[in-house]
């Protein structure tokens, strides 16, 4: 890593060695259209106020923003503002394990990092080519560790969650309360839920509901009607169906095959 320039306009199709580090000033209305590189980048605002869109992430930025995109990853800026920013493109010797992110984060300010690569590419002192080198590798490691602790937070809401449905999951439960409960949205909360338990929330709680009916018909004769509503469905038929897709078996049958005998 010891290829810096200082630019404010460069192609990557000129570029042999990463990594390279420039300031750029954006007037207000410049657009960039939709795009994507062959290498990290990440962007701090000095200054300016616009819209960052990625996937289908609408980011407004302003002073004190960043954003970080992997290689390949689509994105496109509208400045509202004009302003100046830190444009950094590298390699990393690994694949990151944290996603392409943009934030206003009060909790992990690259104020300082940046202002002092900003510095060390306008005066071009001795080695300041291996400076910028390592205060990108503090960028990325100080990202690495901010969204490890966001994932380490994550999981634990969703265990949390877990464990309410593992003690609560022959009572009415909706997916939509449980997701507002972990502060998440439906979809991201799906998501999260399905990483740790390999099941959708809705799945894991039927599957939940369907252990205990087993158990009931194979342990007690409680009518089957009882054990429909013991076990937490909604109704009766919505037990049949799902207890014989998931056991090839009818409840009846069931008890009969693998339950008490009446007497």
């Amino acid at each position: 890593m010891d290829s810096i320039i200082v630019e404010n306009r460069v192609s990557e199709k000129n570029i042999k060695n990463f990594p390279y580090a420039f300031v750029r000033k954006r007037t207000y209305g410049t657009k960039i259209t939709p795009h994507s590189h062959n290498c990290y980048e990440f962007v701090y605002f000095f200054d300016g106020m616009g819209v960052l869109e990625y996937d289908d992430n609408v980011f407004r930025f302003s002073s004190g923003s960043y954003y970080f995109m992997k290689p390949g990853k689509v994105h496109g800026e509208i400045h509202e503002r004009t302003g100046k920013s830190l444009v950094l493109w590298f390699e990393l010797p690994f694949e990151s394990d944290f996603v392409s992110i943009a934030q206003n984060d009060s909790a992990l300010s690259f104020h300082g990092i940046a202002e002092r690569i900003r510095s060390e590419i306008k005066e071009r002192l001795f080695g300041y080519d291996k400076l910028v080198a390592s205060l990108i590798t503090e960028i990325v490691v100080l990202l690495g560790r901010r969204q490890s602790l966001k994932k380490q937070n994550s999981d634990y809401m969703i265990h949390n969650i877990i464990a309410y449905i593992d003690e609560y999951y022959m009572t009415p439960l909706q997916v939509t309360e449980l997701a507002s409960e972990s502060n998440y949205s439906d979809d991201h909360f799906r998501i999260l839920f399905n990483k740790i338990t390999g099941k959708n929330p809705k799945e894991y709680i039927l599957s939940k509901r369907v252990a205990l009916a087993k158990k009931q018909l194979k342990e007690t004769l409680t009518p089957i009607a009882h054990i429909s509503e013991n076990c937490g469905f909604e109704y009766y038929s919505q037990f049949m169906a799902y207890f014989k897709k998931k056991t090839g078996h009818s409840p009846a049958d069931y008890r009969k095959r693998f339950g008490m005998s009446k007497k």
